[in-house]
């Protein structure tokens, strides 16, 4: 099948048209995922200190893996 110039041409814009779109909605994401990571919350344990969320999510990452450790290391698994 032969594609003629302009039908290769609107193939190529296309493709680069979803490139763009996925792009935009990538920043998009990005942005907002970091924007909400640096929104400061009230923190309990510290009389209402305003952290950031990102901390918390550090935290919990923390945990996870001493946890894990811990549990390779009592010989367990």
């Amino acid at each position: 099948m032969h594609m003629t110039r302009r039908s290769k041409l609107r193939a190529w814009f296309k493709r680069g048209q979803s490139t763009v779109e996925y792009s935009i909605v990538a920043h998009v994401l990005l942005l907002a995922g970091g924007l909400a990571a640096l929104t400061p919350v009230p923190h309990p344990e510290h009389n209402g200190d305003m952290v950031p969320i990102i901390s918390w999510l550090f935290k919990a990452m923390d945990m996870f893996y001493k946890s894990i450790y811990f549990v390779l290391k009592s010989g367990a698994v």
